[in-house]
C-alpha cells in the first residue's frame, strides 16, 4: 500500500509535538529547580543578614 504524502505530513507532526511536550516538561523540571534554588538563596541571605 503507498503511503500518501499527507500520512506523512501528520506523523511529523505527531513526533514534532511530542518532542515540544517533552522540552516543555523538561523546561518546567529546570523551572522548579531554579525556584528551589533561588529560595535556599534567599534564606542564606537572610541567615547572613541576621549574623552581621
Amino acid at each position: 500500500m503507498a503511503t500518501k504524502p499527507t500520512d506523512l505530513t501528520l506523523e511529523h507532526l505527531r513526533r514534532l509535538h511530542a518532542g515540544q511536550t517533552r522540552i516543555l516538561e523538561v523546561l518546567g523540571e529546570h523551572g522548579h529547580r531554579l525556584a528551589r534554588i533561588e529560595t535556599a538563596v534567599a534564606g542564606l541571605r537572610r541567615e547572613q543578614a541576621g549574623d552581621a
